[in-house]
């Protein structure tokens, strides 16, 4: 709506209804030198992708696939699952195409090559060694108490006790677990991912490096 009109103030993100009450035809205008900024557009596109509620987006990327018959990361996951992945990237979201991309490592995995498992330690026996540790922590957990609070509290142990950096212990972790260097929140991750799959996909890293 800001092509040939603007309203005069720095305000960028209207509603309809706001838009009607500020238009004025006074402010459109004459010159023919309008220039169409895609940045801009996606900026704006992200924005509303960030202020609808997940059941909202979740509808509107059903029939986004639907309509352009693109099957989306989640069949045969539970609703409440794929709500929550949707909750954890949908920050990171500005266009609807880019979800399938943007939850790939929720739904499988395929296992990190060795130069990016070792890509926060520069050296394998390091990233060995800190894959091991947080395997066998991980798997000293009850399931039933898998959660933030627990996880978070294990991470800080770990680091008190084995002395590890939090990058590279973190980093590692998270490349073997996601195959990504850029993620939502790691303890997220693991938690909605649950016990059994976090240790299985940091089981195969480990035998990467072996």
């Amino acid at each position: 709506m800001f092509l040939g009109w603007n309203p005069g103030g720095e305000k960028e993100i209207y509603t309809m209804a706001e838009f009607i009450k500020e238009f004025s035809i006074e402010r459109i205008h004459k010159t023919d030198l309008i220039v169409f900024d895609r940045q801009k557009l996606l900026w704006m596109n992200g924005y509303y992708i960030r202020n609808m509620s997940d059941g909202e987006l979740m509808d509107a990327l059903t029939k986004w696939g639907e309509k352009f018959n693109v099957e989306l990361n989640g069949s045969g996951k539970p609703e409440k699952y794929n709500l929550k992945v949707l909750s954890l990237i949908k920050d990171r979201m500005k266009k609807l195409s880019e979800f399938n991309a943007l939850t790939e490592y929720f739904y499988k995995l395929s296992t990190p090559e060795k130069d990016l498992l070792i890509s926060y330690t520069k050296d394998a026996a390091r990233a060995l060694e800190i894959l091991s540790t947080f395997y066998g922590e991980y798997k000293s957990i009850d399931e039933k108490d898998w959660n933030l609070t627990s996880l978070e509290t294990l991470h800080q142990k770990i680091l008190s006790e084995e002395k590890y950096l939090p990058k590279e212990a973190f980093m590692s972790v998270r490349v073997a677990v996601t195959g990504l260097t850029a993620t939502p929140s790691l303890v997220e991750i693991l938690e909605l991912l649950g016990k059994e799959e976090t240790v299985s996909r940091i089981e195969k890293s480990i035998s990467v490096l072996r």
